[in-house]
């Protein structure tokens, strides 16, 4: 996968931090404050943050970030325009129906349920973002984690022009 012509940039190489927010409705405050020190964000998200009516949609509509979208019964409906606003996810649906099939569990289960296993037994099942680090530390990552990661990088390498 390139990049800009290269290699994909480690998150370390583009100066990229991750952290948890604590759930959906820690986005607005944390994006509020990095505008504010005119850093620039993008949001990894998963399935249910991304309906149309939720809160992160409604904050970033009035902060005039984000372009009004119908009324979404799939996500691949509205995914562009979430992506313009740098909003992203691995999620294939809202999955806001009671499954939690929209959940970043559901997609790194879809990669290699036994590594995801061993990496909630390795740092315990309730620790999100670090079942994720675990789990991302175990498996390749698959081109769409690329792909992503690409777009990511290019949003952000844009914001800082």
């Amino acid at each position: 996968m390139t990049f800009n012509g290269g290699v994909l940039p480690t998150s370390e190489d583009q100066n990229v931090v991750f952290f948890a927010v604590n759930g959906q409705n820690g986005f607005p405050s944390t994006i509020r404050l990095l505008r504010s020190m005119g850093i620039p964000w993008v949001v990894l998200a998963d399935g249910p943050a991304l309906r149309p009516g939720k809160r992160l949609a409604k904050y970033l509509r009035a902060e005039g970030l984000l372009e009004s979208m119908p009324p979404a019964q799939r996500l691949e409906d509205v995914r562009k325009v979430w992506s313009a606003a740098g909003v992203y996810s691995f999620a294939t649906e809202f999955g806001d129906d009671g499954t939690k099939s929209g959940e970043i569990d559901a997609f790194m289960e879809s990669i290699d349920p036994t590594a995801l296993a061993a990496a909630r037994k390795t740092v315990g099942a309730q620790k999100g973002a670090r079942v994720g680090a675990a789990f991302a530390a175990a498996v390749a990552p698959p081109p769409v984690v690329a792909d992503l990661w690409a777009q990511m990088c290019n949003r952000l390498i844009g914001a800082n022009n």
